[in-house]
This record gives structure tokens, C-alpha cells and sequence, in this order.
């Protein structure tokens, strides 16, 4: 039987229609780009003043799930985390990481990086089809310590300061960063984010756990809540713009973390894979949101590894009770395609509301043939569809 990382990678590799292409970049001129907007008059003139964002999602804040969320309040979003070194020299992965439309605006688009040549050069392929760039020094994987980056560059600030230096002083847009605290240490997380200022951070946003909290969840299953008494003394420290990152399960959570912390605005990411709707601050039905959404990756032809993970998210409860029709949507031998998913989603939908009981997930026989089903168990054997969960 496969495990549970090979199906991810079956999962992440399987490929599709090839997505939007992202457009050639304009030939730039040799002079010093021109006086651009900051700080708050970014904010404000630039974005619109957003306060409600989604989260940068390796593989899940992709076109089509932005734009579900943009119907439903989402004011700003980011695209994908994305490596910068790759960006810069392989055209292929650009084409499948970067794609977006007239409708996808304002955008942030966020790298990952070490170098702030290949930075410099990655952000200057699309700073014209975006709003600012993200640099991302908050990622807590594995993957991210092995490349160093992300929140593993926390403790070399001479490299920070020159990574968002060089963009500050070469883009023609603002530049972000993304930031996880110090664990202990509040006065170190009010320098860390003095010094991005300085270095020309046009907005913060300051996700309120530590490194080493890579999930909402510890591995006993006890919720590990953000630290919002940070995020506020951060927000009281500086003069640019702040978002608040944590502990967003419901839309009365971002407006009690704007209220608390004083921040201009809050970023969500995996309660909105589960409820893209979350800023709207009403119910919608789960089922309506994936058949919307379904169009949507039609629309701008999406990878169905991706989709097939979104809709986990999104109907995750349903799909739990139902593993049977979760056998449908993860067959690893018959793949749907996107034509054949909304029939599975009014399956589901028929069997919710019906009240019929679906298949449970059985006990293994050691010795047995794989089976059909052995697919959706071994997600369940290792975590559940947490398994497609970005940070909280």
C-alpha cells in the first residue's frame, strides 16, 4: 500500500490544464524607479484599506480558491509561497505557481529566499501584475530549515535587512513581510520588526506563534492559541501598517483581534480552506461552495490535485462520515476530473441530507490485498484531511 507521502505527492504532482500563463515582463528602464507610495499611504491608496486577507498557501491560495474568497470579503490576497531562486530561472515552474487575472487585484505576491539577487530578480518578473511583494520569514517546515528560509532566517538579521533592502530600493511596488514572534522574548519580536521598517517593510504582518509551533495543534491535540498580546505590542512599536495572524475560527475572531490588538487587518488561512466564506460573516453551504469553486478551477484551469485538496477542506466534515464517496474523490487508480467532481459533491450532498450512514473506516487485514479504499484510510491513519492544512 502507498503511504500517506506518496499519495501527497501523487496528489501534488498530478498534472492538468496548464494554468493561466503568467505575462512576459516589460523591458525596465536603467534609471532609479520612480517615488512610489508607503506605509499608510499605500494602505490606503493603493490597497483600499483591506482588513480582512487571505493567507499565502503553498499549492492552496492559488487563482481559482482566491477568487472564491474575494466573492465572499476577502479584500487582499496573496498568491502561494514561492521559492524565489526557482521563480527566477525555470519558466515552468513560474507558469505553474503564477497566474492571475484583471479581477485578482489587490495581490500580493510572496517569495521565499536566501539571496537578494535572485530575489530582486524573481519579484521583477511580476511586479507589474501585482500590488506589492511578500517576502516570507514565517515558515515553520521542515522543508523550509533544510533550505533556509522562512522563519528559519530569524536569527540572521544582517541577511533580512538586505533581502528587503534590495527590494525596497529596485521594485516599482511596496514590499511586505510575514513574520512569526520569539518565544519569550517580546522586546526581541519589537526589534525584529523595528528592523524590517527600517529596512524598508511597507507592512508587517505578525503571525502570533513561534517557530517551533508549526500547527494549531499540539501532539497531544491540545490547541496551541496565538499569542494576540504580541501582535498588539508589535502594532503599538511601529508606523507601518500591521496584520494579525491566529486564532481566526469564525468571523467574530477577526473582529475581536482588530479590537484587541489595534491591527488594520486580519489574515486567515486554513479556517478559510475549510469555510472560504468566513469573511462574509454569514452561513453558506458547503456544497455550494465547492460546486463554486469547482467552477471556478474550470474557469481558470487548475490543477485537480489541488482542487481535489480544496474540496477535502472545504467538505472535510461530510467527507468523514462518507468515506466511500472520499474513496471517489482520492481514487488513485480511476482520478476524476473536474467535470466528473460536482457529481460527486451532490452524491455527498444527497447522502448528508438524507441521513444515510456511510461507509467507517475499517480494520486492517496485515496480510490482505490493497484495496480501492486503502487510499482514504491511509490519509486517516495519518491525521486526517489535516494532511492538506496550512498554518492557522
Amino acid at each position: 500500500m502507498q503511504t500517506c507521502k506518496s499519495l501527497v505527492r501523487r496528489f501534488y504532482s498530478a498534472s492538468a490544464s496548464r494554468p493561466v500563463p503568467m505575462a512576459e515582463p516589460a523591458a525596465r528602464s536603467q534609471s532609479s524607479p520612480p517615488c512610489k507610495l508607503g506605509g499608510y499611504d499605500f494602505f490606503r491608496n493603493r490597497l483600499n484599506s483591506p482588513k480582512f486577507v487571505l493567507a499565502p498557501m503553498v499549492d492552496q491560495s492559488e487563482l481559482a480558491f482566491r477568487m472564491l474568497c474575494r466573492r465572499y470579503g476577502a479584500e487582499l490576497c496573496y498568491t502561494p509561497m514561492m521559492h524565489s531562486k526557482l521563480f527566477a530561472e525555470n519558466a515552468w515552474y513560474r507558469e505553474k505557481n503564477f497566474s492571475t487575472c484583471p479581477e485578482d487585484r489587490p495581490l500580493v505576491a510572496q517569495f521565499c529566499a536566501n539571496e537578494p539577487d535572485s530575489l530582486l530578480r524573481a519579484a521583477q518578473l511580476i511586479e507589474d501584475q501585482c500590488d506589492a511583494i511578500d517576502l516570507n520569514l514565517g515558515c515553520p517546515q521542515q522543508i523550509a530549515k533544510r533550505g533556509y528560509y522562512g522563519a528559519y532566517l530569524m536569527e540572521d538579521w544582517p541577511l533580512i535587512h538586505s533581502l528587503v533592502r534590495n527590494l525596497h530600493e529596485n521594485l516599482k511596488v511596496a514590499v511586505f513581510c510575514k513574520i512569526r514572534i520569539y518565544p519569550g522574548d517580546v522586546d526581541r519580536t519589537i526589534q525584529y520588526a523595528k528592523m524590517l521598517e527600517s529596512a524598508g517593510c511597507q507592512l508587517l504582518t505578525v503571525h502570533g506563534r513561534t517557530r517551533d509551533q508549526r500547527k494549531c495543534f499540539n501532539g497531544d491535540g491540545v490547541y496551541v492559541p496565538a499569542d494576540w498580546d504580541v501582535i498588539k505590542r508589535v502594532r503599538e512599536s511601529v508606523s507601518i501598517p500591521v496584520f494579525g495572524n491566529g486564532n481566526i475560527q469564525f468571523f467574530e475572531d477577526a473582529q475581536r483581534l482588530m479590537q484587541y490588538t489595534g491591527v488594520d487587518g486580519v489574515m486567515s488561512a486554513c479556517t478559510l480552506l475549510n469555510n472560504p466564506a468566513l469573511f462574509s460573516g454569514t452561513v453558506h453551504s458547503p456544497f455550494e461552495l465547492a460546486l463554486e469553486y469547482i467552477e471556478l478551477a474550470k474557469r481558470y484551469e487548475t490543477y485537480i490535485s489541488w482542487v481535489r485538496a480544496h474540496l477535502a477542506k472545504i467538505l472535510e466534515t461530510q467527507l468523514t462520515a462518507h468515506l466511500d464517496l472520499m474513496d471517489r474523490l482520492f481514487d488513485m487508480k480511476d482520478e476524476p476530473t473536474l467535470d466528473e467532481l460536482p457529481a460527486i459533491v451532490e452524491e455527498l450532498r444527497r447522502v448528508v441530507e438524507s441521513g444515510e450512514t456511510g461507509r467507517q473506516k475499517k480494520t486492517k487485514d496485515p496480510d490482505a490485498e490493497p484495496t480501492s479504499t486503502d487510499a482514504t484510510d491511509s490519509i486517516l491513519d495519518d491525521g486526517g484531511l489535516d494532511m492538506f492544512a496550512a498554518e492557522c
